[in-house]
């Protein structure tokens, strides 16, 4: 089992996955309806790198985002405290990056190697869009689940 770790040198969230209001959280606010997704920013607004959190292998790379899952070799320590395998699907590498990585299905990339960087593939600005999903990855997308956080949500 490996611990794993947040990717990027520095952590500097640019849009969260909702906001709070009357002690609620929204989910339904900004470019993330429906998702728990972040945009990370790095260091500033220039194209940081993002480093493999544990093993990994690509699973999927999709469209003119740049889309690319990412799933765990093994299973990983969760913040609930279980050990299980995830899914990482983040967006916006440029292409050149994306080639120079040699992303594609199948390649693995070991824990602390460059795996991914910022970019604007489809977007506007450079940063990374990521989310994180419980494993198996299924094909096209997120296993469904019904997986609490230590809220009970």
């Amino acid at each position: 089992m490996q611990n794993c770790r947040f990717f990027m040198e520095y952590m500097r969230v640019t849009q969260g996955y909702g906001r709070y209001e009357n002690g609620n959280i929204d989910h339904t606010s900004y470019s993330h309806t429906g998702s728990y997704a972040l945009d990370l920013g790095g260091r500033d607004t220039a194209k940081d790198w993002a480093y493999a959190p544990c093993d990994v292998v690509v699973k999927r790379v999709y469209g003119e985002y740049n889309a690319v899952w990412f799933e765990t070799l093994e299973e990983v320590l969760c913040a609930d405290g279980k050990k299980r395998k995830v899914v990482f699907m983040m967006l916006h590498i440029d292409n050149e990056d994306k080639q120079a990585l040699g992303i594609q299905p199948g390649k693995i990339f070991r824990f602390g190697e460059k795996f991914y960087r910022e970019g604007s593939a489809g977007a506007v600005g450079n940063h990374i869009h990521m989310e994180v999903g419980l494993a198996p990855f299924t094909g096209t997308g997120w296993q469904k689940t019904t997986v609490k956080d230590r809220t009970g949500n």
